[in-house]
Order: C-alpha cells, then sequence, then structure tokens
C-alpha cells in the first residue's frame, strides 16, 4: 500500500467486501435551520484491505476517526499512519490520498461550509482524537434515530456537532472554558443554597447547554449537576460532622427545599442515613472515602 501511494492514480478503489453505513442528516427536518450541519457522514468497515482513494481537490471539509487497523495517507509526497483513536481533518480544496492493505474501520464526516476554518493552503492535521468514544457512540444513536424517529435525532445531532466542534479547538479557547469553568463553581461553591439548573449555568458561561456540558466533561470528567451534588454532598458532610447544625438547617444551607429530600439525596449519594453517617464516622466504622461517589 506504501508504494501504490506514492503513485497513486487519480481514482477510487472501493474492494467488494466494502460495508458502509450512512447517516443523512438532510432527512432530519427540525435541523435544516443549524448552520453547522455535516452534509453526510458514515461508518465504513474494509475487512480485506485493498481500499483507496484520491481527491485531486474534495468539496468538503473531511474528518476521519480511525476506529480499528490503520490508515496510511501521504501529505507533502510523506507517508503518514494513522492508527485507531486518532483523528484526520482535510481542509476542502485540498488532495485527499488514502488507503489501507489490511482490516480497517473508521467514521466520517463531509462537512458543509468552512468547519475546520483553516487557511486555503492547509495541510491535513492528524491527532489523537480528543473525544473519540462520546463522537463514536453518538453517531451510533443517530444512525439509528435518523431512520427510525428523526424528530428524536435533533439533541442527539446537537451533541454531536459540540464535539466535533470541541474536536478541532486550540489551546487559547479552551484556557478561556478553563477559567470561565472555575469561576462559575466557585460562584456556586460560594452560594450552594441557589437553585441552579443547568441553563443558568451554561448562561454564566456564555456558552449554549450542549458545549456547557462538553466542556464541563472534558476538565472535570463529570457532568455538570453530578459536581453540583458533589459540592452539595461534601459542604453537608462538613457541616454534618461540626455539628451545632439540625437535619432541617443543612438542608437549606446546601440548596434543597426540606430535611426530607436532603436526606434522600444524602441517602443515594452515601447509601445511608445523614444520622448513620455521623454515627459511623464519630465510633470510626467509616470515614467519607468510605462511601462510593455516584457523581
Amino acid at each position: 500500500m506504501l508504494d501504490l501511494l506514492k503513485n497513486i492514480p487519480d481514482s477510487a478503489n472501493l474492494p467488494p467486501d466494502l460495508h458502509e453505513r450512512f447517516i443523512f442528516f438532510n432527512n432530519l427536518q427540525p435541523l435544516e435551520k443549524y448552520y453547522y450541519l455535516p452534509c453526510i457522514a458514515g461508518f465504513s468497515h474494509v475487512p480485506s484491505g485493498g481500499y483507496m482513494i484520491y481527491l485531486n481537490k474534495s468539496r468538503f471539509d473531511q474528518i476521519l476517526l480511525i476506529q480499528e487497523g490503520t490508515l496510511d495517507i501521504r501529505l507533502d509526497n510523506k507517508i503518514h499512519t494513522i492508527k485507531a483513536g486518532e483523528t484526520i481533518c482535510f481542509p476542502r480544496n485540498q488532495p485527499q490520498i488514502y488507503g489501507t492493505d489490511s482490516n480497517l474501520r473508521f467514521l466520517w464526516f463531509h462537512l458543509s461550509l468552512n468547519w475546520l476554518q483553516l487557511p486555503a493552503d492547509a495541510s491535513a492535521i492528524i491527532k489523537p482524537s480528543t473525544f473519540f468514544s462520546e463522537i463514536i457512540h453518538l453517531a451510533e444513536l443517530l444512525y439509528l434515530e435518523e431512520r427510525r424517529n428523526p424528530a428524536k435525532a435533533t439533541y442527539t445531532v446537537n451533541m454531536l456537532i459540540e464535539y466535533l466542534k470541541e474536536e478541532q479547538e486550540v489551546s487559547p479557547r479552551l484556557n478561556l472554558h478553563q477559567q470561565q469553568m472555575d469561576e462559575l463553581f466557585a460562584q456556586i461553591g460560594a452560594n450552594l443554597r441557589r437553585h441552579w439548573t443547568l441553563q443558568e449555568m451554561a448562561k454564566r458561561t456564555s456558552m449554549s447547554e450542549s458545549n456547557f456540558f462538553i466542556t464541563c466533561k472534558k476538565f472535570y470528567n463529570a457532568a455538570p449537576l453530578s459536581i453540583l451534588t458533589r459540592m452539595r454532598m461534601d459542604r453537608a458532610v462538613s457541616l454534618l460532622l461540626r455539628g451545632g447544625s439540625n437535619l432541617e438547617e443543612i438542608a437549606e444551607l446546601v440548596g434543597f427545599a426540606s430535611a426530607f429530600s436532603f436526606s434522600r439525596a444524602f441517602k443515594n449519594y452515601y447509601k445511608c442515613s445523614p444520622r448513620d453517617f455521623k454515627k459511623r464516622h464519630e465510633t470510626g466504622f467509616a470515614t467519607n472515602d468510605s462511601f462510593s461517589d455516584n457523581s
């Protein structure tokens, strides 16, 4: 395959055992107004190799995520081998030359408009995928929803688009997002009694809800409301062990409407009631670390 790529003709070789599953975004009527919709995507599987693509000038930006096997790509007269878990971003109007001589599975997106926002003379970008499992999972889910019930696909598409956009983010903006998130959770920690919602948290960081959710998962490896629950439970344990406050007062301080709703949430989180938690801690049979974190 490496020798073949060095002298590849202006053509494509699609082996007979090539299997493809397509995702057609134009079928999703509620999403037609969205500016960043991909025009088409799909899963491709080449069991025995012999797959080869040559496009002298592509009409689309394109993203490939390698699921299994390797893909050989020719860039600037050099051959690069892309492994599972890596992603390739091809800007439009540039040659796309790649192939494989072995088993290969990959997910691909043809992107409408100028998704990658790269210079006209930019070459392809190869890097480890940041959101590999998330993008694969959402694409699989969308493949099913797009056929069975397109109306249900709206949220899945929004999440998928946000992940694809974040996959291409550069560090300055990521640093800005990190600062925004840190400031937000500092505000939340200072006022846990407030009724915080996902919508309000996203608004305070000037992000969409889906982008806020993804950014939170990226930096903290947890969903926003899971982090909020963890902060409330940590504060509740501190107040509980310090003493001087009854359950009604603790519930109000950490953002619960009643002692009953607080006790129920506490038991769901720590697998025991607040009173049992305090009793076990005082007798030395358990500490805060002894209980599982369900966030």
